[in-house]
């Protein structure tokens, strides 16, 4: 099936008109968005910073409050911790009074089949999907239709702001994830192309070798994509074996977008000289994505901050000012899904 679905990308590309391909893909990446969750998102790119501080605590306060009344997990770790909402959250500074969330305690909750979310009837249609388990034992992320439409539209202005149009032809090297609607919607009509590139079950068998990555890079050949996002370490390797290429091929890029993994900054320099474009290195997580990206002029990460607050927490869980510089754990703040809340959760990196 996944070679079909890579064979029907690379031979249907140019058979329909481009604004009729330009007008499905777009529809993928608003999927289901109504014109509130539109608004939402481009007005609230346009606030500046004390409005925006002003509406990050509005929506904290009411999720905490939420949280603390309808979730038992956070009902029992605020109630640990002497914690109330509404005495002790009274600006934005005062979430570093919020106890963090680790994951240890949402997977203990998870695996003992404790409720982790808000009663589904709140909030009709929900989705669900999986963390890869990498780190350990996968979790299982509720989300109610709102939220899941915004973070799906978000997705699509995190890739316009680094100039990916819904037009421009578009190569996924990621995990196995099966075969969704939206894949095989960008194949047929020739702007999206999913490579397959391991098992998260099977890790082992599923190594990439020098074989599949040429054997990638060949396929990259004959699709041409603008755009090309994978793992660090893939790219790297499709990097490597690019600079070897011996035949007369290039491909002609418009940028590349690194994510999942670490980028080093001798690695960033190597796969833009490589692939002649711009990198960009996207973070996130199944948990939370698109949080935060670079862009073509600066290789600071801009958070997308009326979506997600994003603390760094070093050891003895006390957070220091942005104007200080340190290593320590991210801690993501979701503020807009309530089936179930993500208040400074702890994700691991």
């Amino acid at each position: 099936m996944r070679q079909i679905l890579s064979n029907i990308t690379c031979l249907t590309h140019g058979i329909l008109p481009k604004k009729l391909s330009r007008f499905v893909i777009e529809g993928a990446y608003a999927a289901g968005s109504t014109d509130e969750t539109v608004r939402f998102l481009l007005g609230n790119s346009q606030h500046n910073s004390h409005s925006r501080a002003n509406y990050q605590f509005k929506m904290l306060k009411k999720l905490v409050q939420h949280a603390y009344k309808t979730v038992p997990m956070y009902k029992f770790l605020y109630d640990t911790a002497g914690f109330c909402p509404d005495k002790h959250l009274m600006i934005l500074d005062d979430i570093k009074h919020i106890p963090i969330l680790e994951k240890n305690l949402l997977k203990e909750y998870s695996l003992n089949d404790r409720s982790l979310s808000s009663s589904a009837e709140l909030f009709g249609k929900l989705h669900t999907l999986s963390t890869t388990g990498s780190t350990g034992t996968p979790t299982t992320i509720t989300r109610e239709d709102k939220s899941a439409k915004i973070q799906k539209y978000l997705l699509g202005r995190t890739y316009q702001s680094i100039g990916l149009r819904p037009s421009d032809k578009f190569a996924f090297m990621w995990r196995d994830k099966g075969i969704t609607k939206w894949d095989l919607m960008g194949a047929l009509f020739g702007n999206y192309l999913y490579i397959p590139l391991m098992n998260v079950d099977d890790l082992q068998s599923s190594t990439l070798s020098g074989k599949k990555v040429d054997e990638i890079l060949q396929m990259l050949f004959r699709y041409q994509p603008s755009y090309i996002r994978g793992y660090t370490s893939s790219l790297h390797m499709l990097a490597k074996c690019y600079a070897s290429n011996k035949t007369h091929l290039k491909l002609n890029l418009k940028g590349v977008i690194a994510s999942a993994e670490f980028l080093p900054s001798d690695t960033w320099d190597y796969l833009e000289n490589v692939f002649s474009c711009p990198v960009y290195n996207l973070y996130g997580g199944t948990e939370a994505s698109p949080i935060a990206i670079s862009s073509k002029h600066s290789r600071v990460l801009d958070v997308q901050d009326d979506v997600f607050l994003v603390e760094v927490a070093p050891s003895g869980n006390q957070v220091l000012s942005h104007e200080s510089t340190f290593i320590g754990d991210i801690l993501v703040t979701d503020l807009h899904t309530y089936a179930m809340p993500l208040i400074r959760y702890r994700n691991g990196d």
